[in-house]
């Protein structure tokens, strides 16, 4: 009877985690994009889609070194972020069509506090919380987007 009761705890852990692991793939994707950031080279996934831009970085609990998430709008606008379910702090760059930074916040973990852009920008990028100020990229640096 042991031996069946270890079996079947033994099957139940398998399934769970290949649904983690298949879950945590469909989440994250495997499509990364090299970009710079004002000359750094970092590596993002790309959230074109009205649903990935939706889903963004929810239910994380890390992101690796000098990797992130661009947000990627079809027009320029005033684009608003907020972290419901987001549970790492992260950083956000909003930035023009042109490549150009026009502002960088800071983001709590789970916070309904909403960040917009002040000028009208195609894209944001989102980052480990302080990543910007640790790579000494600010307002006015390029990202170069290929």
């Amino acid at each position: 009877m042991t031996s069946n009761l270890n079996k079947r705890v033994l099957v139940v852990f398998a399934a769970v985690l290949i649904v983690l692991i298949a879950y945590r793939y469909l989440v994250s994707g495997n499509d990364l994009t090299r970009i710079s950031v004002g000359g750094k080279e970092v590596y993002v996934e790309l959230a074109a889609s009205e649903e990935k831009r939706n889903l963004g970085l929810q239910f994380r609990t890390y992101l690796e070194e000098d990797h992130g998430m661009l947000f990627m709008f079809p027009t320029e606008g005033r684009h608003a972020f907020w972290m419901k379910d987001t549970h790492i702090p992260l950083s956000i760059a909003f930035i023009k069509e042109n490549g150009a930074i026009t502002q960088i916040e800071e983001m709590e973990p789970d916070s309904l506090e909403h960040h917009t852009s002040r000028e009208k920008v195609k894209y944001a990028l989102e980052m480990e919380g302080g990543w910007f100020e640790r790579n000494n990229v600010h307002a006015g640096d390029p990202v170069t987007i290929p």
